[in-house]
């Protein structure tokens, strides 16, 4: 087999991965959601733990990054990120960890959290 052929065996394998991954019908189940045969999950016994509701991002989409700076020299945690994002009223949040590859557009809803090399956080920035 060529060294062509592998190539693009590869993208075909690739890019069939990502049509599953996808989703495709848009139905989502919920534990309320009738089964194939129409009855309720429910009837079946099983019941699904509910997972609490995430805090919304603020609707003005702004971030005042004073308002996080207690984060810094704590070490980095999905819980601490979603706090500094909620306190900071950003819409999203994201670490930044030494030699990482950012994108550099300005976002003023994002706020950035710079980590160090042992994953303590030494900054907290908008943008």
């Amino acid at each position: 087999m060529s060294c062509r052929s592998v190539l693009l065996m590869s993208v075909i394998v690739v890019g069939v991965s990502s049509i599953g991954c996808a989703g495709g019908s848009g139905a989502r189940w919920s534990p309320t959601s009738p089964s194939v045969d129409g009855n309720a999950s429910s009837s079946e016994g099983a019941s699904r733990p509910t997972q609490p509701n995430p805090v919304p991002p603020p609707a003005t989409g702004t971030c005042v990054a004073d308002q996080a700076q207690w984060a810094i020299g704590r070490p980095a945690s999905a819980p601490l990120l979603e706090r500094a994002r909620v306190d900071a009223t950003a819409s999203i949040a994201r670490f930044i960890r030494p030699n990482d590859a950012i994108t550099m557009e300005f976002s003023p809803g994002r706020l950035n959290v710079y980590l160090d090399e042992h994953e303590v956080v030494r900054s907290v920035v908008c943008g």
